[in-house]
């Protein structure tokens, strides 16, 4: 386009360029009018409707100057395009933009690091739960079996016991394994109370060691008196030869100890009376624990007892062929649960873990969501380019829900 054109437009004051926010026609109010080189402006308008498309005065960077009405005239003539020329504020503005887009990308990466841990965390405790899920699915189906198995073995044996015989011997054989958990009972009971016994025997060993030890490592030698003074003879102010009640006569060649003073007293430590005091009350407890494992094991015994008369008397009542004949059916039974028991033991545990795994998945899976959060209200986050650790996330996020 024509330069003269562009002069041409610029006659209108509402079409003016803005700077700072403001039109020219408004600065133009402000300025001197000896400032603005009205003269030059209307020169460069009437040369210019007779120049050539190609002509140099367009190129003319006085003209230029002219153009932009005087408050540019400290414009360096060697640059020729002033459009592209960038002003102050507007560079150190960039400049500080640089150095918080590198601290939002140092943040960024802090808050991502964590990510890939996390992803791999979700998909682990998914595995795991799908093992655990399929191993419950496992147990479930052996206690199906078992109870399968139990009925169709009472439909083989009904017939050949009887139904009446099975409720005369139903209370023996309930006693009879009354009678087997009292006997686990008390030799728990029992064990308990040799283990409380073989540690109030080992703590009063400790204890008589540490006294012995603290005796020895208390004995002073004094020089003058020419003998060894123990911890507790120092404590009473009991010594050889010095003591009047003392039936021990001192020999001749020692000379008599000086007066007992507090510089040779020697005492007990604080470390030793804490170690002692430490001792002591450890033999306390371990005092309490054998009575109270003394107590419980009369208890169970006394439990085992009773059920043995229990049987005994219950065979008096029941005849000894009633008893073989219904045998079979009760130990079966007992067999039968005994298995299924432990099978819903196993199951109570694998439950349990899979409780366990759930709630690590879903702790893993807040954590994503928190820094996903933080990264999606981060500046870079809003705007700019995002890290790949976030990409990331987004999408393990969901290839780790569906395994869960």
């Amino acid at each position: 386009m024509k330069k003269s054109r562009g002069i041409m437009g610029i006659q209108k004051a509402d079409e003016l360029p803005t700077v700072y926010g403001k039109s020219t026609a408004s600065t133009e109010r402000l300025m001197d009018p000896t400032d603005v080189h009205i003269a030059d402006v209307a020169s460069s308008v009437d040369s210019s409707d007779t120049s050539d498309a190609g002509s140099q005065a367009d190129h003319n960077p006085a003209r230029q100057r002219h153009m932009t009405c005087g408050w540019d005239s400290d414009v360096d003539h060697s640059i020729e395009d002033t459009e592209s020329v960038m002003s102050g504020p507007e560079m150190h503005t960039v400049m500080e933009e640089l150095p918080r887009v590198a601290q939002d990308v140092d943040e960024e990466t802090k808050l991502t690091e964590k990510v890939p841990e996390l992803l791999e965390a979700m998909n682990s405790s998914a595995e795991r739960v799908n093992a655990l899920e399929r191993e419950l699915s496992t147990i479930e189906r052996r206690r199906h079996h078992l109870a399968t198995e139990w009925r169709r073995r009472k439909q083989q044996l009904l017939p050949l016991i009887g139904r009446s015989v099975l409720e005369r011997t139903k209370a023996y054989y309930e006693a009879c394994a009354a009678l087997g958990d009292s006997q686990q009972a008390v030799h728990a009971a029992t064990s308990q109370f040799k283990r409380a016994v073989e540690d109030v025997d080992r703590i009063k060993r400790l204890m008589a060691g540490a006294e012995e030890e603290f005796a020895v490592d208390g004995e002073v030698y004094d020089d003058d008196a020419g003998c060894a003074k123990t911890r507790e003879s120092c404590s009473t102010g009991s010594t050889v030869g010095d003591d009047k009640d003392s039936s021990v006569e001192p020999s001749p060649s020692i000379k008599p100890a000086r007066p007992r003073t507090s510089s040779s007293i020697v005492l007990k430590t604080t470390d030793e009376q804490i170690r002692l005091a430490e001792l002591s009350e450890e033999l306390l407890g371990a005092q309490s624990a054998r009575d109270a494992a003394e107590r419980s094991c009369v208890t169970r015994t006394s439990e085992y007892r009773s059920i043995q008369m229990l049987i005994a008397r219950i065979k008096r009542d029941t005849t000894e062929r009633a008893i073989k004949k219904a045998e079979p059916w009760y130990s079966d039974f007992a067999k039968f649960s005994a298995l299924s028991n432990k099978e819903l033991a196993k199951a109570g545990k694998v439950k349990a873990a899979i409780r366990a795994t759930k709630r690590e998945y879903h702790e893993a899976m807040t954590s994503l969501e928190r820094i996903s959060n933080q990264v999606t209200y981060s500046p870079l986050g809003q705007g700019g380019e995002m890290c790949p650790q976030v990409h990331e996330l987004r999408r393990g996020s969901v290839v780790a829900e569906e395994g869960i």
